[in-house]
């Protein structure tokens, strides 16, 4: 079964992170997630829209974790008042 998802799985993520190293790690994660919870799907899900659901979400949230990476390296560095605006858009940064 991974195999024949496995393209589908990580061309989506490519395409929606823009970079291969993250489209793998989303990959894995996303097929760690069905061998999680493979038995509790219903027999009647159509398991390449949950692949693409699952990858979709994955995604979002490698992207939270990098805002999250860049936001606490910029707070442990302990920046002037005048770099303001640069935590705006960390915080603010669309994904």
């Amino acid at each position: 079964m991974v195999e024949r998802y496995l393209g589908f799985v990580h061309s989506s993520a490519l395409r929606r992170t823009g970079d291969a190293a993250q489209a793998v790690e989303v990959t894995r994660a996303v097929f760690l997630v069905l061998a999680r919870r493979a038995r509790r799907l219903r027999k009647k899900t159509v398991l390449a829209g949950w692949l693409f659901q699952v990858t979709a979400v994955a995604c979002r949230k490698l992207k939270r974790m990098g805002r999250l990476r860049r936001l606490w390296h910029w707070i442990s560095r302990k920046p002037s008042l005048s770099e303001h605006a640069e935590l705006k858009e960390i915080c603010e940064a669309k994904g």
